[in-house]
C-alpha cells in the first residue's frame, strides 16, 4: 500500500511541476525494529522546492512518526524540525542514519541471509 501511495505522490508532482509543488522525500525511522525505511516520496509540499540542503535533518510529524531527511530543505506544515533536540526520538533516528547502510531496516528477502 505504501509504495502504491508513494509511486501516486510522484506522479502527482512529476505532472504538476509548473504549479508550484514538490515532493517530500524522506527515511522512515521505524523505532520498534531501531532502523530506517527505504526512502520514499511521504508528501507533496506545495511552494516552489527551495532545493538540496547539505544539511541532514529529523523532522516528527504531527502523529509523532519521525522522519530523516538528508537533501530537503523544508517538510510538511505539520513537521518539525527536531533535529538538534537531544530529547527527541530523532536521536536514535540519527545514529540509526550514521549507521552503515544508512541504517535501513532489513527487507524480507535480507531476514533470511
Amino acid at each position: 500500500m505504501r509504495v502504491a501511495f508513494c509511486v501516486a505522490l510522484v506522479a502527482l508532482a512529476a505532472s504538476c511541476s509548473d504549479s508550484g509543488v514538490h515532493v517530500f522525500g524522506a527515511y522512515h525511522y521505524d523505532a520498534g525494529r531501531d532502523c530506517l525505511e527505504a526512502l520514499a516520496a511521504v508528501d507533496v509540499i506545495d511552494g516552489p522546492d527551495p532545493g538540496v540542503c547539505s544539511a541532514t535533518r529529523c523532522w516528527v510529524d504531527a502523529a509523532g512518526e519521525v522522519f530523516v531527511t538528508t537533501t530537503a530543505c523544508d517538510a510538511p506544515r505539520d513537521f518539525v524540525d527536531h533535529t538538534t533536540d537531544p530529547m527527541s526520538s530523532c536521536v536514535a533516528a540519527l545514529v540509526a542514519l550514521a549507521r552503515t547502510n544508512h541504517g535501513l531496516c532489513p527487507t524480507t528477502a535480507d531476514a533470511g541471509n
